[in-house]
């Protein structure tokens, strides 16, 4: 799986995205605070993460004031079920077909 961290870049975001994230990934999230969620997916394109999520662009979409970023490498001091939840999901990492 490839982890993607999902940032509210606004207070008045936080529900929206909450609710998306859940919506969205159900069995493949993990809320590290007010405004982060980790999440999983097989997907490596940012944007088709966004998409599923609901991102607002030309033709689609409700969700502003959000960042997804492709997590590759991190470091920080979280809880001990962040980083377990992260070593699963890593270990589970997809390969680029080509």
């Amino acid at each position: 799986m490839n982890v993607f961290t999902v940032i509210a870049a606004s207070q008045a975001s936080v529900e929206p995205i909450k609710q998306a994230v859940e919506s969205a990934y159900p069995n493949e999230n993990f809320r590290v605070g007010d405004t982060c969620w980790l999440i999983a997916d097989t997907e490596f394109e940012v944007a088709v993460v966004g998409k599923k999520l609901g991102i607002k662009d030309q033709t689609s979409g409700t969700l502003t004031d959000i960042l997804i970023v492709w997590t590759i490498v991190y470091w920080g001091s979280l809880n001990p079920q962040a980083w377990a939840w992260l070593a699963q999901k890593i270990q589970q990492q997809t390969t680029v077909q080509k």
